[in-house]
């Protein structure tokens, strides 16, 4: 430290502190080994140096601050939302979660980390002064920091996505993740595991879910999709995407709710986090982000409606990290997207893109009045009471099925890890693929629906020759007997109708546009030149052979064993944030 003989500007009316070092021990580095507190002087001209020193400080202190997606954040327990919090995210109270530092947090915690001084000059000595609030706004802004950078909280013991086992608490450097110490023993968890002890993991799974009725009974593929969000939900942050999980009834009180928290206890031991599903993209995109900032494990979406669209939701299924703009800022921040989303409502409709990144588990009480049937245990208690051993026979499966070499083979889905911890695992010991309840969407999915109606009716018209949309607006239009009413319905289920109720080119131009050469039923929309006349775009429905090299059901002859073969995936999914999402990334 420099000699203090030349008087300094500014003065303080901080009264003396005998008790401070005398000034060349005012370095950052000078703490006593019995844990004092740093002392940083500061000094006109130097403020990017002491910035510097302060996050030295911090970072020796250990004072509990990340950085995370662009922002310096810390992990706090929720408390319920004011009232007047329109779409928030409602949690458990207690739920650990991911909140970007303020500045008066930032000024609070250096207070108590670390001794500021600046020199009196009138005084001609070093007095004690508050941390200076233009100091936590630096460091708050800096953007580059060597805080320990931290991809998300976990409540239980989990898989770092090499499949090794991470189960001491407090963070993991290489995953990472802070593991959140809230009092459970977990048992020792064998991490090579033999296949006898998988299946018996899966036996106490399905023990648990053997309160619930699905739909084609127990051992179907309704029952695997409820095991596949138990063992997804618990090795998530070993996946870079994963598939949402949707449980769907004919009638309230089907149970649907439970499930969703029941596989939130297994993980947290709390009830899962509940998004609402807002009435506009935009809402849904503040919520889909709070959530994301916050590090919530599970994503409940609750009672839904109406069919459910949504980019954002489709953006957050396949993308590994979900990139937005911050509300009231023009910072964009790039969290990753590891909760596990789950939806529930009465006879469910997901719409287009959707349909393949969402599996349903259907439940079928067989009541008229399901909602007054006795379960034979109370699920929250009995999940409380053996939530470690459920945690570890979710972790065993997974982890068996690598011991094993990961043996069998399967057709391989969009999300490729996933396909191999948890989809893979499940049909090695036995159980159908989840992957099958796709299809059930899928024959509801008013997008496919419209798609085939109008390839058929296309077809039924043009046979294979190309025509224009003006063509077929014309041939829609007709005197009702020689009209083509199949073809109308079709152009009215596209909704290319004008204000007037007259059939709009434009509109039906552009729904067309939007699904060329996306194969439903066999056959597809391909364009074939332009009008001579009009330059219009001609199109015309084409036989596809071959649609899939797999069925949902089948298994690829040439899956890849190297379990970090999901690395080149994600190349396929770097576009999915767009319609507004996408933005400039800070990296996590």
């Amino acid at each position: 430290m420099s000699d203090h003989e030349t008087p300094r500007d500014g003065e303080d009316s901080t009264p003396d502190d005998s008790d401070l070092p005398p000034p060349e021990a005012y370095e950052v580095d000078e703490v006593r080994a019995t844990g004092g507190r740093h002392t940083i002087e500061i000094r006109a001209g130097e403020l990017a140096e002491a910035v510097d020193l302060a996050e030295a400080a911090l970072l020796a202190a250990d004072a509990g601050i990340f950085q995370r997606g662009g922002q310096l954040v810390r992990v706090v327990q929720s408390d319920p939302p004011p009232r007047s919090a329109k779409n928030a995210v409602t949690r458990a109270i207690g739920t650990p979660i991911i909140v970007p530092l303020t500045r008066e947090f930032l000024l609070l915690v250096l207070s108590r980390h670390v001794t500021f001084l600046r020199y009196d000059a009138r005084a001609e000595q070093l007095r004690r002064v508050d941390p200076p609030a233009m100091l936590a706004a630096m460091l708050l802004a800096a953007g580059e920091w060597q805080f320990r950078r931290l991809r998300g909280v976990v409540c239980a013991p989990t898989l770092r996505s090499d499949g090794s086992l991470l189960s001491a608490p407090g963070y993991d450097p290489d995953s990472g993740l802070l593991l959140w110490d809230d009092g459970t023993v977990w048992p020792e968890i064998n991490p090579r595991p033999s296949q006898s002890e998988a299946s018996e993991a899966l036996a106490v799974l399905r023990d648990l879910l053997r309160e619930f009725e699905f739909v084609g009974g127990r051992g179907g593929p309704h029952e695997s999709v409820a095991l596949a969000a138990i063992i997804t939900a618990t090795v998530r942050h070993a996946l870079p995407i994963a598939p949402g999980f949707a449980v769907d009834a004919h009638k309230m009180g089907s149970g649907k709710t439970e499930l969703v928290h029941t596989v939130s206890r297994v993980l947290t031991g709390r009830d899962a986090s509940v998004m609402p599903l807002a009435d506009t993209e935009e809402e849904i995109r503040k919520a889909l982000l709070a959530l994301l900032i916050a590090g919530d494990p599970i994503a409940l979406i609750d009672n839904i409606e109406q069919p459910v669209s949504s980019a954002a939701l489709n953006a957050a299924l396949t993308s590994e990290m979900y990139r937005d703009r911050i509300l009231g800022e023009s910072r964009t921040v790039a969290v990753p997207t590891a909760a596990t989303f789950m939806f529930t409502g009465n006879n469910l409709q997901f719409v287009g893109d959707l349909t393949s990144r969402i599996m349903v588990s259907g439940l079928d009480p067989q009541c008229e009045q399901p909602g007054s049937r006795e379960f034979n245990r109370d699920l929250k208690e009995y999940v409380m009471a053996h939530r470690a051993e459920l945690l570890g026979a979710a972790l065993t499966i997974p982890l068996g099925y690598l011991t094993a070499g990961a043996p069998s083979r399967w057709s391989p889905s969009r999300f490729h890890a996933w396909d191999r911890l948890v989809r893979a695992p499940l049909q090695w010991l036995g159980c159908p693929d989840p992957l099958a309840t796709q299809e059930e969407m899928r024959a509801v999915d008013p997008v496919r629906t419209s798609l085939l109606e109008m390839l058929q009716a296309w077809g039924d018209v043009f046979g294979d020759r190309p025509a224009t949309v003006a063509e077929a607006i014309n041939a829609a239009s007709g005197p009702l007997q020689i009209g083509h009413p199949g073809l109308a319905a079709a152009i009215e289920q596209a909704g290319a109708r004008d204000r007037g109720g007259a059939f709009n080119a434009r509109s039906l131009g552009r729904w067309l546009a939007r699904f060329v050469r996306r194969i439903e039923g066999g056959r597809r929309f391909e364009r074939n030149g332009e009008d001579s006349a009009t330059c219009r775009p001609r199109y015309r429905v084409v036989s596809v052979s071959g649609v899939s090299s797999v069925s949902p059901n089948g298994r690829a002859e040439n899956g890849s064993d190297n379990y970090m073969g999901w690395a080149a995936t994600n190349a396929e999914n770097a576009g999915n944030a767009a319609g507004g999402i996408g933005a400039e990334e800070i990296p996590l």
